[in-house]
């Protein structure tokens, strides 16, 4: 029996050798007093705390007689107890392939973060007037030993199911710190970081990012919190109280993927934001009569006193374009790819020194 205490920052877990069980259903009763028993508050100064358990079973012999395969089995267990959020599992030799493999891909991601065996690459954003560099999006990257990697779009959402982001997401918000004041140590350029919904409702990630900036030497001024809009179906007061704190040190605040979420102009209204980034969608739809709507977005966000960043400019069609409508920031493929830490000093030192040169800036479009 595996046993994995959740918390903030992860996961702790223990391992209970039962020698004498007489059925499943005893198994499932001693569970879930377990459970019962680890759910009493604990009492501590600053208040009781609730400890939260998920258990997951594997039987000798029916799933395997070494100690390797019983705990590994196990360990599938308790992860899928995690998913399922019914608190214990007990493994099943009938369980798809599939599920158990993204069970063992949670395994190994959790493995790759607390052994910081991830990577962080960044993209630039480019100034829409003057082409210079004005800062970078942070982007996880998780290679493997055969020269692949997993896409971000496979593991954050592991990620998130799992409740592996608080760790995860401190641990990118550090390296991304790091590397702008390696490469960018006597400048204003900053880092955008997206953050989870998981980060912003824990009560220690305030003072988490005021330790990482102190500790890696970053000015708060050169930080930029990214998050989506799905933030709005959350505690907001929780996340505006949040919020306030971080742009009362200076650091920025951005709504990432805007147009593809949880839409309010009321949130962004009152939320303490200071930009909007038109997500790429917006951009392709561009050449089929878009434009219309993506003034639309222009036109609500300076109205609010919000700066725009536009993602997924990819050609000179799509640049000439954005150009002509309206945006503060651009950043895609066309400027340049996310960069691991390794490529980044010649691409920055070339290109700090010499700004892309911008297409004639065409008049804003005015519609009726």
């Amino acid at each position: 029996m595996r046993i994995e205490f959740t918390h903030a920052g992860g996961g702790d877990e223990f391992v209970i050798l039962q020698k004498r069980v007489s059925s499943r259903d005893d198994i499932q009763r001693f569970s879930e007093r377990l459970i019962k028993q680890l759910q009493v508050p604990i009492e501590l100064e600053k208040g009781p705390v609730t400890v939260g358990a998920s258990i997951g079973v594997s039987i000798c012999p029916d799933h395997g007689v070494a100690a390797d395969e019983l705990l590994e089995h196990a360990d599938i267990a308790v992860y899928r107890a995690k998913c399922m959020k019914d608190g214990v599992s007990i493994y099943n030799d009938h369980w798809g392939s599939e599920a158990a493999e993204r069970v063992r891909l949670a395994q190994a991601l959790r493995k790759a973060i607390e052994t910081r065996s991830m990577d962080v690459a960044l993209q630039p954003f480019i100034a829409a007037k003057s082409g210079s560099i004005t800062g970078f999006e942070a982007l996880a990257r998780w290679p493997q030993q055969n020269g692949d990697s997993i896409s971000p779009g496979v593991f954050i959402p592991l990620a998130e199911e799992y409740g592996f982001m608080p760790l995860l997401g401190g641990w990118i918000l550090r390296r991304a710190c790091e590397i702008l004041v390696e490469i960018a140590p006597d400048s204003m350029i900053r880092v955008a970081v997206n953050i989870s919904v998981l980060q912003l409702i824990d009560p220690d990630f305030v003072t988490e990012v005021f330790t990482i900036l102190e500790e890696t030497g970053l000015q708060p001024e050169r930080l930029e919190v990214e998050m989506t809009e799905n933030v709005f179906a959350n505690d907001v007061e929780q996340i505006r109280h949040v919020l306030n704190q971080l742009r009362a040190r200076g650091i920025r605040v951005s709504i990432d993927d805007f147009g593809t979420g949880y839409s309010s102009i009321s949130y962004l209204r009152n939320f303490p934001l200071d930009s909007l980034k038109i997500d790429r969608s917006f951009v392709t739809a561009l050449k089929d009569g878009g434009e219309g709507l993506y003034s639309s977005i222009v036109a609500l966000a300076h109205g609010l006193e919000l700066s725009i960043i536009v993602e997924g400019v990819e050609t000179e069609e799509e640049l000439k374009a954005v150009l002509r409508l309206g945006g503060e920031e651009l950043q895609g493929y066309y400027f340049a790819k996310p960069m691991l830490r390794q490529e980044l000093d010649a691409w920055y030192l070339i290109h700090n020194e010499t700004p892309y040169k911008m297409p004639r800036q065409y008049p804003p479009i005015r519609l009726a």
